[in-house]
């Protein structure tokens, strides 16, 4: 029964975090109804000051889930309210398995979740190959997305990525 620590951060993107939140639920049901056991997860939100009451839709969305809104003051921007967010799952008592870090524009697919366990079960079976994981899903201009799941060997670093062909499957 892993335990997942999600930490996002925003700022008067109630609409996108919105989605990004119930997204994050979908999945997580929907890992939960198919695995041999539940993934129980925490939501950390670093509000940054936001005006258009992204906290309280957060909370509303993610009624009756374990959520922590942790209140920013407008000036943290994307890593500080990471580290905020991070800084207050610590704090909990909760051991944690992992650590999801999500943007607040993110909307993941609704077999995420799956997705990112089988990946670590594979990594757990093969353990030559200790890597963190990196997924990504590229939107394109004419609405086509593409799919990416990596393991990312030790030391190797992704600085940045150009897309100018569709990424082979």
């Amino acid at each position: 029964m892993p335990n997942i620590a999600v930490l996002l951060t925003c700022f008067n993107r109630k609409d996108k975090t919105i989605a990004c939140l119930e997204s994050l639920l979908l999945t997580v049901k929907n890992y939960n109804y198919i695995a041999n056991d539940k993934a129980n997860i925490s939501i950390f939100l670093t509000d940054d000051a936001s005006t258009d009451g992204t906290a309280q839709a957060a909370m509303k969305v993610c009624q009756g889930e374990d959520i922590h809104i942790v209140q920013g003051n407008g000036n943290l921007f994307w890593a500080g309210g990471m580290r905020a967010a991070w800084d207050e799952a610590l704090k909990h008592e909760q051991t944690w398995d992992f650590f999801l870090l999500l943007n607040d524009d993110t909307t993941l697919h609704a077999n995420a979740m799956a997705e990112l366990m089988d990946t670590h079960s594979c990594n757990i079976y093969n353990p030559e190959k200790k890597s963190c994981y990196f997924v990504a899903v590229i939107s394109l201009d004419d609405g086509r997305e593409i799919y990416r799941s990596d393991l990312i060997a030790p030391g190797k670093a992704i600085y940045s990525m150009t897309l100018s062909e569709p990424l082979e499957d």
